[in-house]
């Protein structure tokens, strides 16, 4: 989705909603990963796409949107079977992706993180995506 984006593609879908293999539920309506993931991303991906970028992008990719002042997300996605430590910084903000409210979506399912910690860097685990999230009014 990421890559369609900024690739200049103004909509995606998903075409299936539910079938025995790839749809974002199985056949008795229990959702799948992919389902969490369509839903994250339509609540907090919202806004312009700000730059961002990844020292390692064959491992870890990003991508970024901004919307009213001081409202970011970034979403890092491990591509890696390994687990990565990553560190971002922000224009305007020295709090670090520690300090951010964070959803990890992996192999183990979804964790919400929430924001407050003063850590500089996160751990992403080995296939995951991660999005953090500021938003100042919370």
């Amino acid at each position: 989705m990421a890559s369609a984006v900024t690739g200049g593609v103004a909509a995606t879908f998903a075409w299936n909603e539910k079938d025995g293999i790839y749809g974002k539920m199985d056949d008795e309506l229990s959702p799948r990963p992919a389902s969490a993931l369509f839903g994250l991303v339509n609540r907090t991906l919202r806004g312009d796409v700000a730059a961002s970028q990844s020292s390692n992008p064959d491992a870890v990719e990003s991508f970024a949107v901004s919307s009213a002042p001081g409202h970011r997300a970034l979403m890092l996605v491990n591509r890696s079977r390994f687990a990565q430590n990553v560190s971002a910084q922000s224009a305007g903000t020295d709090a670090g992706i520690g300090g951010w409210r964070n959803i990890e979506l992996s192999g183990a399912g979804q964790t919400e993180r929430p924001a407050g910690s003063s850590a500089k860097s996160a751990r992403l685990k080995p296939y995951s995506i991660t999005l953090f999230l500021m938003d100042p009014s919370r």
